[in-house]
């Protein structure tokens, strides 16, 4: 995050990163609500590449916290699987607005080498807790529903 945003300043957070519109709204369906809003945020915050546009995205929602030093806010977590690859998109800099944004790429060829990326991730400074959260959460699935996460990723 920039050094003039609200929340997380100076911080390192996940991409896609946001709040609920009305107009997120799937059919009074949570599940569907929070995916569709999830992947809003990120696509406004992403360029893709002009061959990607009418590939579609997969999204699983990791968990719920509630932020404490925010009162409270619940919070949801999730990943989502883009078409094409890390190359193919770039971030919109009217998002970021800052010079000290970077993107952070980390391979994984296979389920296995999950654990080890979360802990590359977490052993870099200034983690802001929406970040912590979803790595925190993306290992307690990878404990829990390795297979359901493999078939998701893989």
């Amino acid at each position: 995050q920039s050094s003039i945003s609200q929340f997380s300043k100076d911080l390192l957070t996940p991409t896609g990163s946001g709040s609920s519109n009305y107009s997120d709204i799937e059919h009074h369906n949570l599940q569907k609500t929070l995916i569709k809003t999830m992947e809003r945020e990120l696509m406004e915050e992403t360029i893709a590449d002009k061959s990607l546009t009418s590939q579609s995205s997969k999204t699983l929602i990791l968990g719920f916290y509630r932020w404490v030093t925010r009162g409270g806010k619940p919070e949801f977590t999730g990943i989502t699987k883009l078409p094409g690859t890390a190359d193919q998109y770039k971030r919109d800099p009217k998002e970021a607005r800052t010079e000290k944004s970077a993107s952070l790429k980390f391979k994984i060829d296979s389920i296995e080498d999950l654990p080890k990326v979360i802990e590359q991730i977490r052993n870099r400074d200034h983690l802001s807790t929406p970040l912590y959260m979803c790595l925190y959460q993306l290992e307690e699935m990878y404990r829990s529903q390795k297979e359901e996460l493999k078939t998701f990723l893989f």
